[in-house]
Order: C-alpha cells, then sequence, then structure tokens
C-alpha cells in the first residue's frame, strides 16, 4: 500500500517522502523491490510490572496489532511485541527490522540462532551508542531467515514518551535506499528551516526591527529546536549524554507554549479581553516552567503526558482567542497570523494523533500539509511585512522630521520671545531704579500712607519677574554657572522659610516647615536656591485657598537635600502636568488671581538642572500639588571645576549660631498691635480710625475671626464687643485667658450691658478692663495707652530681674498663668544651659509651643527675642558662677553654652558693662 511506504519517513514528516517520494514506493508489497510492512504480523502483550523476561511472556495472550501505524502510550509498563515472518524463497536469505520511530528509548530484540536458543540485541535512545547493534537514527536489527520456514522474533519496548511507528522488514537493498530516502528528506528539511531560521534571525537584528516581527523571530527560534527535537537530532548536538540527549529533545517542543504566548500578544489586542485571559496566560507559563523543571528532574511518563495535554491546551486557548477576535471584529495582524495559525495547527495534529483522541491516518497527512503550507505562506508573507516596514519606517521618519522642525521653530520662538523680554527687562531696569528708591524714601518720610507699601510690594514682583527673564536669557546662552558656597544650609532655608510666614497669615493659611537637622553645613549655591524655593513656595500659597495647608520639609542625606514642598490648593490637570515645566506655559486658571506669565516652573526646572539636580511633581485635581527637589550638597558632587566661594552672608560664632532663624518682628513698623473685634462695620471703622495713627489696628467680624487672628498674630492689646455671632466676646475672653499663647494679652471688653452683673461676669473671665457703651473717645484711648503702659512696665521690671546680677532680687508681678510660663521657660533654658547646639526648635518643642508663638510670647512678657532670652538666662548663670569662684572664665563659657570665648566676654560685658574677668575681681 501507499500508506505502508510513506510511513518509513519519520513521524511528522511521514507523509512528505509520500508526497515527494510516493512514486517510488507505489508497487504493491509483494513486490520484491519494496519493503514490507510487518505490523499486521506482529502482536502485543502489556507487562505492567515491567520485570518479566523473554521465557515468561512466550507462554502469555499477545493481542494482534490492527494498524500499520500504531500507537505506543506514554506509560512505564514494558511492552512486548511478538512478530511471524517467513523467508518465502528456497535460500537463506538476510533482512532487517526497522522501527519507524526515532522517539524509542528502550528497545530489546530476541531472534533465534538456528539451534532455536534466542540471543538479545539492544537499542534505543537511552542506550549509549556503542552499546546499540546498529548506526541509524531509528532502531534497525538483522534477521537470518531460513528457507521455506516461520521464524518468530520478540521486540521488549520501555518508553516512557508516547510514539507511534510502524515495524517494516527490508532486505539489504531496500533498508540502503530507504536510509538514503530518509537523509535526502532529512537534509531538505532541515537545510530549509535552518535557512528560514538563520534569514528571520538577520532580518529581525539588523533589518526588521519591528516588535511584532522580532516576537515572530522569536517562536520561529522555539519552532526550529521543536522540529530538530522531534527527529531527535537536537539533544544529539547540544549533549553525549543519553539520558540529557532524550530530556533536550522532548523540552524543546514542550517550551512551544513560552513562543506562542509572546507572539500572540502582539498578534491579537488581548487588552479587550477580559482580564482572567491574561492571567489565564501567566498561568500556563507558570505550569509550563514548573513542568519543565520536573520533567528535568524526574523523567517519568507522568509529566511528559501532562505536558502534552498542556502544549494542546495552549494551541487549543490561542484557538478559541483567534475566532472571538473574529467574531468581535477586532483587529488581527494576519501576516503573522496565518502562517502562525497553520504551523501550531500541523504540531496540533501530532499532538492529538500521539495521545489516542483522533487515531486516522489522514492526520498526519493533513499536519504535513499545513506544516508545508506554513513555510511556504510566511515566504509570501514576509515580502509584503518587509514592504509594510519600510513604509512605516519612512512614515516615522518623516514625521520625527515634521516633529523636529516643530520643535525648532518652537525654540526658535522661545528664543525670540526671551530676547524680547531680555531686551525690554534691561529697559526697565532704569526706570526702576528711579521707582524703588524714591517710594522707599517716601515710605519713611510718610509711614501713615496705606498705598505706598501696596506699591513697594508691586515693584518688588515687576523686579522679581525682570531677574527671571534675565535668569531665562542667561541660561539659553550658556552663561548661567553654579556659585558654590560652604554655609549653614539649615539656617539659609529657615530665614527663607520664615519671611514666608506673614504672607500666609495673610491669606489664613497654615504653613508648616521642618527640617531634618537645625545645622547642616553644606555645598550650596545660595542665590539660585533661594529663586527654585521662594518661586515654588509663592505658587504654592497663592493657589492655595484660605484654611489651606502648605507644608515644607528638607531632608538632608550625606550627599544630597531632598527637599519637598505640598500644598492643598486646587491642584494640575492630568493633561497640563506635563507641561508645567515648559516655558510660557499656563494652565487655564480658575480664578484671576491664578494668572502667571509661565516663566517661574521653566527657570526652576533650568535652575535645578544648573545645580546638578532632579525636580518631580505630582498632582491631583482639586487636592493639591507636590513638588519634590533633590540637590547635591558635598563637595565631592561638585568635584574642583566648580570654584567654592565665600559665603555672603555670615554666621555668629558656634555658641549662638543654633539661635537663629527665629521670628522678627518688621523694623519697618515696631508700633503696639491692638485687635479689634467688633461686628458694627460702621462702629470698626470708627474706633480703628481712633487708633491707626499710634498703633497697629487689625480688625476682626466676630469672635472666631478674633480667636483666629488673637493666637496667629499674638497682638498687645485686644479690644471686642460682647454680644457678636458665632462667638461673644465673653467666650472669647474666657479662651483667650485660658490659652498660654494668649493669657498675656490685655482686654477690654466693649458693651452696651451696662449692670454689676454684666461688669462682673467680664472681670471674673479674665478681662482686663470693662467699657460701657456709648463711650468716651478720650476715655478708650486712655483706657488702652494705660493698659500698654502697664505691660511695658512689666517687661522692663522682668528685663532688669534678668539683667541684673543673680544676687539682687526684683520680682515683677505677673498672672499665674504667665507666672508659670515664664518658670517653665527659665527651668527648661538652665537645664540645657551646657548645650551650645540648644536652639528655638528644641527650645519652642519642649514648652510644646510653636517657634513663632513662643517668639511672641515672650517678646510680649519680656520685651526680648528668644534668642536674648536663652542668651540673658546663660550670662545671669555665668555671673552667679563667677561670684563663687569656683570656675575660670573659659570653663564658666563652656559651662553655659559658650564655644566662643571672645563671643562669650563680648556679650558678658554687654549686658553686665564689664569683663568676666573684671566681674569676678570685683564681685
Amino acid at each position: 500500500m501507499r500508506l505502508a511506504a510513506i510511513l518509513q519517513a519519520p513521524p511528522f514528516l511521514c507523509i512528505l517522502v509520500a508526497l515527494l517520494y510516493g512514486s517510488s514506493y507505489g508497487q504493491s508489497p509483494e513486490s520484491s523491490s519494496h519493503p514490507a510492512s510487518v505490523s499486521f504480523a506482529t502482536s502485543y502483550f502489556v507487562d505492567s510490572t515491567a520485570s518479566l523476561a523473554l521465557n515468561d511472556i512466550k507462554g502469555e495472550a499477545f493481542s494482534p496489532i490492527s494498524s500499520s501505524n500504531f500507537r505506543v502510550p506514554f506509560s512505564s509498563h514494558s511492552i512486548w511485541f511478538r512478530c511471524v515472518v517467513q523467508n518465502p524463497t528456497s535460500a537463506e536469505q538476510r533482512y532487517y527490522f526497522e522501527w519507524q520511530s526515532p522517539m524509542i528509548e528502550r528497545i530489546d530484540y530476541y531472534s533465534p540462532d538456528s539451534s532455536g536458543q534466542y540471543w538479545r540485541q539492544r537499542g534505543g535512545n537511552l542506550v549509549d551508542k556503542e552499546a546499540r547493534s546498529y548506526l541509524e537514527n531509528s532502531p534497525t536489527f538483522a534477521i537470518d531467515l531460513p528457507p521455506d520456514s516461520a521464524t518468530t522474533v520478540y521486540f521488549r519496548i520501555n518508553n516512557q514518551r508516547g510514539f507511534r511507528s510502524d515495524l517494516r522488514l527490508h532486505t539489504p537493498t531496500q533498508l540502503l535506499k530507504a536510509q538514503l530516502s530518509h537523509a535526502k528528506l532529512f537534509s531538505f528539511f532541515s537545510g530549509l528551516i535552518f535557512i528560514r531560521l538563520f534569514f528571520v534571525l538577520l532580518l529581525s537584528i539588523f533589518a526588521i526591527k519591528e516588535f511584532t516581527f522580532r516576537r515572530y523571530s522569536l517562536m520561529i527560534v522555539f519552532r526550529s529546536l521543536a522540529f530538530w527535537g522531534i527527529i531527535a537530532v537536537l539533544g544529539s548536538t547540544l549533549s553525549s549524554l543519553p539520558k540529557a540527549q532524550v530530556v533536550i529533545n522532548f523540552l524543546s517542543y514542550h517550551l512551544l507554549p513560552i513562543g506562542y504566548f509572546l507572539l500572540i500578544k502582539a498578534l491579537v489586542p488581548l487588552d479587550r479581553f477580559p482580564a482572567m485571559v491574561s492571567r489565564l496566560i501567566h498561568l500556563l507559563l507558570a505550569i509550563t516552567i514548573a513542568l519543565s523543571l520536573a520533567i528535568v528532574m524526574d523523567y517519568q511518563w507522568r509529566w511528559l503526558l501532562a505536558s502534552t495535554y498542556l502544549v494542546i491546551t495552549c494551541q487549543g486557548l490561542i484557538m478559541v482567542l483567534y475566532l472571538v477576535a473574529i467574531y468581535r471584529k477586532y483587529p488581527i495582524n494576519w501576516y503573522y497570523s496565518a502562517p502562525f495559525l497553520l504551523g501550531m495547527i500541523s504540531y496540533s495534529c501530532l499532538l492529538v494523533n500521539l495521545v489516542g483522541w483522533l487515531n486516522f491516518e489522514w492526520v498526519f497527512v493533513a499536519g504535513t500539509i499545513l506544516f508545508i503550507l506554513e513555510i511556504f505562506v510566511f515566504g509570501l508573507f514576509l515580502g509584503k511585512i518587509i514592504m509594510d516596514y519600510q513604509s512605516a519606517k519612512d512614515n516615522s521618519e518623516r514625521a520625527l522630521e515634521v516633529n523636529r522642525l516643530k520643535t525648532q521653530n518652537l525654540q526658535e520662538l522661545d528664543r525670540l520671545k526671551t530676547n524680547f523680554f531680555t531686551n525690554i527687562s534691561h529697559e526697565f531696569r532704569s526706570p526702576l531704579t528711579l521707582l524703588i528708591e524714591p517710594l522707599n524714601d517716601l515710605s519713611k518720610k510718610h509711614p501713615e500712607e496705606t498705598l505706598l507699601p501696596i506699591m513697594q510690594r508691586n515693584v518688588r514682583r515687576l523686579h522679581a519677574l525682570i531677574n527671571q527673564l534675565l535668569d531665562l536669557s542667561k541660561l539659553d546662552a550658556g552663561h548661567l554657572k553654579p556659585y558654590i558656597q560652604f554655609s549653614n544650609l539649615s539656617d539659609f532655608l529657615r530665614q527663607l522659610f520664615a519671611s514666608y510666614e506673614s504672607m500666609a497669615q495673610s491669606k489664613e493659611i497654615i504653613f508648616l516647615h521642618e527640617q531634618q537637622e537645625p545645622n547642616r553645613f553644606a555645598y550650596f549655591d545660595a542665590d539660585k536656591l533661594e529663586k527654585i524655593v521662594t518661586n515654588l513656595l509663592s505658587n504654592a500659597i497663592k493657589f492655595t485657598p484660605q484654611q489651606g495647608r502648605v507644608m515644607v520639609r528638607a531632608n538632608y542625606s550625606e550627599k544630597e537635600l531632598h527637599l519637598t514642598i505640598q500644598d492643598y490648593g486646587i491642584g494640575i490637570s492630568e493633561e497640563a502636568l506635563p507641561h508645567i515645566f515648559d516655558r510660557y506655559f499656563q494652565t487655564s486658571p480658575t480664578k484671576k488671581e491664578h494668572t502667571g506669565t509661565g516663566i517661574g516652573l521653566a527657570l526652576v526646572k533650568e535652575l535645578v538642572g544648573v545645580l546638578n539636580g532632579t525636580i518631580e511633581v505630582s498632582s491631583t485635581l482639586h487636592q493639591g500639588t507636590r513638588f519634590s527637589i533633590r540637590l547635591p550638597i558635598d563637595a565631592h558632587s561638585w568635584g574642583q571645576s566648580t570654584p567654592i566661594v565665600e559665603s555672603p552672608w555670615s554666621h555668629p560664632p558656634v555658641g549662638e549660631a543654633v539661635l537663629e532663624g527665629e521670628p522678627t518682628d518688621s523694623p519697618s513698623d515696631n508700633r503696639p498691635i491692638v485687635l479689634l473685634v467688633e461686628d458694627n462695620p460702621d462702629l470698626s471703622t470708627y474706633i480703628q480710625s481712633l487708633f491707626q495713627d499710634q498703633y497697629r489696628v487689625l480688625s476682626a467680624a466676630n469672635g472666631q475671626e478674633g480667636w483666629t487672628m488673637a493666637t496667629d498674630k499674638i497682638p498687645d492689646l485686644i479690644l471686642s464687643d460682647v454680644m457678636m455671632p458665632l462667638m461673644d466676646g465673653y467666650t472669647l475672653c474666657e479662651r483667650l485667658k485660658a490659652d498660654q499663647r494668649t493669657s498675656h494679652i490685655p482686654i477690654i471688653l466693649l458693651t452696651a450691658k451696662v449692670t454689676l452683673e454684666d461688669k462682673l461676669a467680664g472681670l471674673s473671665l479674665g478681662a482686663d478692663d470693662y467699657l460701657a457703651k456709648p463711650f468716651s473717645r478720650q476715655e478708650l484711648t486712655i483706657r488702652v495707652k494705660n493698659l500698654l503702659q502697664q505691660r511695658q512696665k512689666l517687661h522692663e521690671a522682668f528685663h532688669r530681674m534678668l539683667t541684673q546680677a543673680p544676687s539682687q532680687e526684683s520680682t515683677p508681678e505677673f498672672s499665674q498663668m504667665e507666672s508659670k510660663f515664664l518658670q517653665a521657660a527659665i527651668e527648661i533654658v538652665k537645664s540645657h544651659l551646657h548645650e551650645s547646639s540648644f536652639n528655638v526648635d528644641e527650645f519652642a518643642s519642649e514648652m510644646k509651643i510653636s517657634r513663632t508663638n513662643l517668639h511672641r510670647k515672650l517678646k510680649a512678657l519680656s520685651n526680648q527675642s528668644t534668642t536674648e532670652f536663652i542668651r540673658t538666662i546663660r550670662l545671669n548663670k555665668a555671673a552667679e558662677l563667677l561670684r563663687k569662684e569656683e570656675l575660670t572664665v573659659s570653663e564658666t563659657a563652656y559651662a553655659v553654652g559658650y564655644e566662643s570665648l571672645s563671643y562669650f566676654s563680648k556679650s558678658f560685658k554687654e549686658q553686665f558693662g564689664v569683663s568676666p574677668s573684671e566681674w569676678a575681681l570685683h564681685k
């Protein structure tokens, strides 16, 4: 039969033999010039124990084989085959049995000699080549048949891996022809597959750098290795060990799903499928890898069969994905999909036939035809793929050229804008000079004029914008270089942050700033860092609504500063976020005050780059924006190529450096602050007019606003109405007197309630005075003046107590809460006298009050800043120690926290009028 001739070829290619060389085997099996299939003359017996010998199975019942291409299943059993052959000639003739499968692992051949005794020959892939009785890839055994007599031979096969085969009988001439035929076919198809693989890899590496083509090339690598593994040549090429050869051959096509799924992600839009599809693919890939490890460590039939089912499952899933994509009209790349599916289905035919699902002889024919079609279809489509790639490449190059021209035009436009603004900025500098200085002079001559500060503020803003434009022009020209100085970075940032407290307070914004280290000396460019911080902080406060929050944190590592500025304002839209550092870019403002020039953040980005740093931004619309900046601050990062300049701003000695950065009052207006809490607008305006020449007057429309302003501004005196919405005057007074921050503030209640009980109620809550409406203008101004004078006398008394010699006692009279506050403050300072590093932040932390409120509280009680207060306590203790003559002057200085003896002597003399040595001598 033709089928018998076809099965001379190795499995998977047997049909190709029939298609290409079928005419050579088209005669009847009785023809003496062709081999005969003896499968139908063969029967089999399954030894489930895999331990029976030949003599044990001779009497067993053998079952006949009903197909020329019979299947040997995946199993650990031994399968015995018995074949009865007869020599039809009158002379002894040598014949050869050939098993048409290269997948046989172990086979024993038992043939009788002239005395009837059986001899064993060994073969199979797990047997060393030296121990085999044949040289061919498929097991081949010789037998000498006597004339006109039947001979019975036995075969025992032990195979973990299932396979299909035909048992054929050759004459020597027929065997030689069959081997030549096999060699031709092997050479042809191996060469064809190798040329395809080589050509595709060359294209993917050097010519077609398309993602899909490279995925397809990788799949071709997997498929080519699988082909050579199926015909059992890959393992022998890579290893000389029989066990390793068998494992390599099997894994070569077990790993095919990896190539399948890598390619399918490029051919089918998996993102349109449910998420569970991707999870299923990942699961199958994980199982593939796990099974591979199991097969390597334990080569058993159960893992091999599971692997076969796994590959069939993966192929079925891919077919389902294609069917769904076609049904739903998803876009599919058919230039790759068509040959891919042909090759995958051809391999599926082999596997389903191998596991016994389809026991039809035409399955091999279909698989082989599809295998051939895959190669030719891909060859036909390859030309189209190359043309499409070249077209896409040309389009991409044209698009890049268009984008390059657009970018060039935008850069030219930016350059023209920058040049224009630079020229205008230079023209503005002279007029600005003539505006700034006269305004300063007018402000000194007419401090009562309220419009002058507004004019000064806007002139300063105009000056800052002009400087920003000039900086941008320097950046474009490459003239803006870093000027690094070694200085106290913590101190620098602290002063910078403090300058924005009043701006935040004016908008009723909570402004929090903290640093990881209170004193960190580092290498940095003060001018550029100030511009970066001021731009970001100004924007943060600008785009944060009232009652919002702005937070700044500075963290230091050995080599860098990490600065984070977070606001909880209007945020930036997702569309605008990638462009906020573009020059002249502006987001769509929600309010007029949110508009800008579009150069601030662009300048920040450029300055950070000049300082070799990085800046990142994240934002959520209506929730806020976060900027994160990292700048190098160590000498090594700047190297010797960047000059280190001397710090342009000085620092006090080490013993006092920790006391810097505290809030200070504006030197332009040291008048006492009076807070007026009145809900009647006309009356509020009138009372403000009475005091605005002598005091700085703040106004609040109700008790709640008054409470917020009092705790924020810490005024010197409060005038409050009693009957007000939200919070009345009595409640306000009670809360102010109970709060440590505001308990010292004198309060005058203004009310229409004139009964004695009303007055007593107000005074019992802590009010310092009570004035009934309508009141006399003169009386109100005198009462305010007297209360402030009394407070001033307390200041002076407390100041004398601190600055006098310790032996001279002078105790001013404070309220119980104020006395406790001062006593606690004095005790905390005394407990840290020996620590030169004790600073304002630590002082405020132990007092459980903010630095700003601590400064204002001490200023109100002692008329001293926090620094002066600490210095006074230190010097008083020094005077006490010097009187006792227990320590020398230098030891005394170190004992009270001074590391600089000269600075200690200078400060001591300023407070006591004599040097420490003279004080000790004239005690």
